[in-house]
Parts: C-alpha cells; sequence; structure tokens
C-alpha cells in the first residue's frame, strides 16, 4: 500500500493505493476493527505526488449522534492520514470499498472520498480530498 499526498497542508490530495486484493482486504478489515490500529505504507515515487505518508491510522470513537451522524472525521498529523470514527462509520467505508472495488478492477480504477456539504455520506466536514486507486 501507498499513501502519497500533493504536499499542500490546506488542500490536501491524498491517494491511497494498492492493489484490488489489498484495497479488498482494507474494505473487509474495517467493519471489523475493534481498537485503534494503524496500516503502514511504502514509499512510492510519483509524478503526481510530492510525499509519501507513512501510515493510516484508524482511531475508533464512540457512535455520537446516531447512525445519520456517524461519520469519519479525517486529518492529517505527524506524516499520517487519521480517520476517527464510530464503529458504524468504518463499516459505512468499508462496505464502500467493497461495493466499488473488485478482484476484476483494473490498474487505475478509483474511488474518491471528498466531504460535500449537504451530501456526504462518509465523511465529516474536511479539507482532504481522498483517492482509493488500484495499482492492478
Amino acid at each position: 500500500m501507498y499513501i502519497l499526498f500533493n504536499g499542500n497542508l490546506e488542500k490536501p490530495e491524498i491517494e491511497i493505493s494498492d492493489s484490488s486484493q489489498g484495497l479488498i482486504q482494507m474494505g473487509q478489515l474495517l467493519p471489523s476493527i475493534s481498537k485503534d490500529f494503524k496500516l503502514y505504507a511504502s514509499k512510492e515515487k510519483s509524478e503526481f505526488y510530492a510525499e509519501n505518508l507513512e501510515a493510516v491510522s484508524m482511531r475508533l470513537f464512540p457512535s455520537r449522534n446516531g447512525e445519520e451522524l456517524d461519520l469519519l472525521t479525517t486529518f492529517m498529523a505527524n506524516n499520517e492520514l487519521v480517520f476517527e470514527g464510530s464503529k458504524l462509520a468504518f463499516n459505512n467505508l468499508g462496505i464502500s470499498l467493497l461495493n466499488f472495488f473488485s478482484q476484476t478492477s483494473k490498474k487505475g480504477d478509483h474511488f474518491h472520498l471528498d466531504y460535500i456539504e449537504g451530501y456526504s455520506l462518509l465523511l465529516a466536514p474536511t479539507n482532504c480530498h481522498l483517492i482509493f486507486m488500484c495499482t492492478g
């Protein structure tokens, strides 16, 4: 897995890239988390992204306000991408990944995860633009 970052802290664009199998495994892992953990990334040179992040950190929080408000919070800290949320929020992200990626996903297939005011079903307000990319 690679976590690439455009280097812009005001409008960060972050790409989490892996094989189709790696993205499927992430989708399967997210609904089952029961404690905080990190997924460490390999380094990758990219013509589009200036930097590599070291890991994605998953922080589990109790449900806040019922199903409709259980959204993931995402931000960068200590050269890591951080996701904070309830089990339901992580379950929703896992389902989204599993609904998008399959064994037949090809290099370049990608899923955008962005906050859109009034329409976001997964993310709390954030300035991060997130892309999950299949490497083949």
